[in-house]
């Protein structure tokens, strides 16, 4: 009886040891996608509040040329990308367009006039992950673009 008792030592130190690993696997996994999660409503912030940024430029601007008042929308929405982080770096303006929102069906149309909405696109490409990339998965690209309603310059 007592040899059998001896051949079962061990047995939940091993159960314990397979557990430990999965229970790990599992946190690293959490921490990963709660940065993703950051990062993504982060670069969402950033690319709102460029595009706020870049049609009160546009709109406020006293030059008579559209090209010049869009290119002062594009510097403050360029500002606003490059001084503010996506995860662990600043964010990449990955595209800028002036146009026209509907706010009958929330469409956004690139390119009317007068333009009264600006549509930035922020991201970054190959963030790197924390722990993912133990099992291969060691880069992800996070975009977001917004578009606000309209601002009326009064």
């Amino acid at each position: 009886m007592s040899e059998r008792s001896n051949s079962r030592r061990g047995n939940y130190s091993m159960l314990m040891g397979f557990s430990v690993v999965g229970l790990l696997g599992f946190g690293a996994l959490g921490v990963d996608i709660s940065y993703l999660a950051a990062s993504n409503a982060q670069a969402q912030a950033i690319s709102d509040a460029a595009s706020h940024a870049a049609l009160l430029a546009y709109q406020n601007s006293d030059d008579r040329s559209t090209g010049a008042r869009m290119a002062q929308g594009r510097a403050a929405a360029r500002w606003v990308v490059d001084n503010n982080f996506v995860g662990d770096a600043p964010g990449e303006m990955q595209g800028l367009s002036f146009g026209v929102f509907n706010p009958h069906n929330g469409g956004f149309r690139d390119g009317g006039e007068p333009a009264n909405a600006v549509r930035v696109r922020v991201g970054r490409v190959g963030m790197p992950t924390i722990l993912a990339g133990i099992v291969g998965h060691g880069r992800w690209t996070c975009r977001r673009a917004a578009h606000p309603p309209p601002i009326l310059a009064s």
